[in-house]
């Protein structure tokens, strides 16, 4: 079996699951410019522990906005397809980032304005304690 890479999945998820979905009828130029996309990173293992490819499919968005820029440009400007290099480390923080932000030292979350702010765009009202406690909560095989 061969050893698992990040940037190889990412490559994957970008060119078989996005380019190739028809549902998205994307031009033919994106598959063109998406050749010219690489994943680097400091390491091509997951370091984020999670049963979904987060890290994988953040970079493969990433990368397709990266190709959808370089089609525009090249079309708009008559310029060729630039080489793009995607971050799968910073692809993966930039979707912790959310949770960094701090009002007066303490969590935005925990900011009363903040809360009921956020509450406006709370459409499926996932902070209701029914929704909110729903996750982890099966004990883990270390006791957790």
């Amino acid at each position: 079996m061969p050893r698992y890479s990040i940037f190889t999945e990412s490559a994957r998820i970008l060119n078989k699951a996005l380019l190739s979905d028809p549902k998205l009828e994307l031009p033919t130029s994106f598959a063109e410019a998406a050749q010219k996309v690489e994943f680097v990173g400091g390491d091509d293992q997951p370091f984020v522990l999670t049963p979904l490819k987060i890290t994988e499919s953040c970079a493969s968005l990433t990368a397709l906005v990266a190709t959808a820029a370089n089609v525009v440009a090249a079309e708009r400007y008559g310029i060729p397809y630039q080489s793009v290099q995607v971050n799968t480390d910073v692809a993966t923080l930039f979707l912790e980032s959310v949770l960094l932000p701090t009002i007066g030292g303490k969590s935005f979350m925990q900011h009363p304005q903040m809360i009921k702010e956020l509450a406006k765009m709370d459409i499926h009202q996932n902070m209701k304690p029914i929704k909110f406690y729903a996750t982890n909560i099966y004990q883990t095989k270390d006791g957790r």
